[in-house]
Order: structure tokens, then sequence, then C-alpha cells
């Protein structure tokens, strides 16, 4: 027994004397620009943000660009509205509750220019649909945080199509950003096929922090439209972002929908949509 344990110690410390530590000094990426353009229909501040790709192990917030002239045309009206800088690569446009620029079933140009070139997207403004109601219930069962509360609600896909959209749920104010709550639907599911329908369960229900909720806490969910280039684009960075495990697929580039008119190459991506918005307050 005393022969095998020092065979182990022995084994043990010729192993940890072939140990070295080796520094490996990775090359940062190259720099990309990267147009984050996500503007709705509310008369509410809208806002781009113009950055650039930082290296993947850069602790520090990406580099924002602030010299960008940064224009949407809308292509029904002809109709030119100016984004202006307020920092940190934030530009933004206030629209006004007596003319709304962005109007549904209208088509928009993004154009960007800076350092001599132009960055360009188009996006329709597709329709949405509206929340009727909320419900929730405490969970006394065996599965989920117990005496927590959930949600769901009742809310019907739009007759004709098909639609896309993206359901966004905002908790006590807090935008619920975790890859796995990025809540897609095409029609009434999660795919073509159920026009008109109520959505599905899974849509439906997937509006809840994971933690559930408790009595006095808000619960807003916007239903927000997408071009069908935007529901791809989504899905696509949810599965990147989740993508892991021993059914793990390889890794692939993100889409974008913005060109540049010299072909250099972009990230980030442009949609205008139709949101309505609906919130509850859990009470016992």
């Amino acid at each position: 027994m005393k022969k095998n344990i020092f065979s182990v110690i022995i084994i043990s410390l010729l192993l940890m004397s072939c140990e070295d530590v080796v520094d490996i000094n990775l090359k940062d990426g190259e720099k990309y620009l990267v147009i984050d353009a996500f503007l709705n229909n509310q008369i509410k501040t809208q806002t781009i943000r113009i950055s650039y790709s930082a290296p993947y192990f850069s602790n520090s917030e990406t580099p924002s660009e602030p010299n960008a002239i940064v224009k949407i045309i809308d292509l029904t009206t002809g109709d030119t509205i100016t984004f202006l800088h307020s920092g940190n690569g934030i530009y933004e446009y206030i629209p006004d509750s007596l003319y709304p620029f962005f109007v549904v079933s209208h088509e928009y140009k993004l154009l960007v220019s800076l350092n001599g070139n132009e960055y360009h997207s188009i996006s329709k403004l597709n329709r949405t649909t509206v929340i009727d109601s909320f419900v929730y219930e405490k969970n006394e069962g065996n599965f989920g945080p117990k005496g927590k509360y959930f949600a769901g609600i009742i809310a019907r896909d739009s007759l004709g199509g098909p639609d896309y959209y993206w359901f966004k749920s905002y908790h006590n104010g807090k935008f619920l950003s975790r890859p796995s709550e990025i809540n897609l639907a095409v029609d009434g599911a999660t795919g073509e096929g159920a026009d008109g329908f109520y959505f599905a369960p899974n849509i439906a229900l997937a509006i809840n922090p994971r933690d559930g909720l408790s009595v006095g806490d808000s619960l807003c969910v916007e239903i927000y439209s997408l071009n069908k280039d935007t529901w791809i684009f989504l899905r696509q960075a949810q599965t990147e972002m989740t993508n892991g495990g021993l059914f793990a697929i390889t890794p692939e580039n993100i889409i974008t929908n913005i060109r540049s008119t010299n072909n250099q190459k972009v990230l980030g991506f442009f949609n205008v949509g139709a949101s309505h918005i609906r919130g509850v307050t859990i009470k016992e």
C-alpha cells in the first residue's frame, strides 16, 4: 500500500514538472464599423449608435464614432430627417407628434456618410399587432421558483402576411436582453403557417424573467414588427450566442443588411418597425 502511494506521488511530481506556462499573444482582429439602427413609430426619441468592433477579450466599451452624418429618407414621400450626435456614438432624432415621420407601409433608407464613404440600407415599416390582455398566476408546483408569479399574453397575429415579430419584455423597466430571452414569431408561431392565430404558448409565455415575478413587479411587453431579413438576423444572432455543448454547430458570420459604396465591410443592422406596448403590475 505504501509502495503504491509513493508511486502516485512520484508520478504526480513528474507531471507537474512537465507543465509549462505558455503565453499566446493573439492578434487583434480587424476593426469594423458597426451601425445599430433599430427604429420604431413611437413618438419618442429615436437613436442610432455608430461604433467600431473591439477585440474579443477586450473588457472596454466599443469605440464610438462621433463624426458621421446620419440621415433617414422616406422613399414613399421623399422626406428626409437628420439624426444628430448626442455623445458616445449615439445619434438622435426627436419625432414631431403632429407630423409623424415613421408610418406603417412606408419604405425607408438609412444613409450614413463617413470619411468619404456612404453606408446604406433599406427597410419597410411593417404593421404589428396588439396585446388584448395579460394573464398570470402564482407558481405552486414543483417546476420553477415556487411562490413566484408567471405571466402570459393574449394576442393574435394579424390576418394576412406573413408577419414577423419580436416580443421585447421589460421587467420593472429593465429590458430582458439575455440571448435566451430573444422571443421571435412568424405569424402566430415560430414559422409560417399560423396566419391569424393566437400566439402559441411557447411565445405567449416566454415574456417572463427567468426568476419569475413578485407582487408589485411591473412587466411590459413590446410587440415590434420586423422585416424578414431582420428576423433571420436575430435568429442567427441568438443561435450563435447560445451555441455550445454537445450539439454545438460550426460558428458562422452574422449577416448584415447594410452596404457601403466602396464595398467596405460593415456590421450591424437596420430595421424600422411598428411598436405596440402594453404592461401589467402583478397583484395578489
